[in-house]
């Protein structure tokens, strides 16, 4: 191998090291605790729980008083007739 690939490759590993060294080692309690509060299940009541609040907003808007408008626009339509004027 020539020695520029050598060198690059060695860089490459260097900086691809710190990366690798930085994640933490999780107990089996950290992990159950992350799962249940980060996994599907748990996105899912969220979820659940929000769309319930929504409903209860929806629901208790109905009680507030309602205010409707309505109008009519008079039709204004504009044609242009072409005339022709004798000369």
């Amino acid at each position: 191998m020539r020695p520029s690939l050598l060198i690059r490759l060695a860089l490459v590993v260097l900086l691809a090291a710190p990366p690798l060294a930085a994640q933490q080692a999780l107990t089996l309690t950290q992990a159950i605790a992350l799962a249940q509060s980060e996994g599907y299940q748990a996105r899912s009541a969220e979820a659940t729980r929000d769309a319930a609040v929504y409903r209860e907003r929806q629901f208790h808007s109905g009680l507030l008083p309602q205010l409707s408008l309505n109008g009519t626009v008079p039709a204004y339509n504009r044609s242009i007739i072409e005339v022709l004027q004798p000369d």
